[in-house]
């Protein structure tokens, strides 16, 4: 939902539904900011923000979730 909201408002998106996916996006796509889940297949979140701050610590990221486990949150 939140890809198709920030594309019709103009910016570019690019998707991965799961971490190392995310990382490979790297590869390719430079992100101004980038939004991750917690939870996600393959990598959690919290995995895949230390791979991404080891690649471009610059790089912003805001961590998202839906879970109501306060420690994970």
């Amino acid at each position: 939902m939140l890809a198709i909201i920030l594309g019709r408002s103009g910016y570019k998106v690019a998707e991965a539904e799961s971490g190392p996916l995310a990382l490979a996006q790297l590869e390719t796509f430079q992100p101004e900011i980038v939004l991750l889940d917690i939870r996600m297949p393959g990598m959690d979140g919290v995995q895949t923000l230390q791979k991404i701050k080891e690649r471009d610590s610059k790089i912003p990221v805001i961590m998202v979730t839906a879970t109501t486990d306060e420690g994970i949150a």
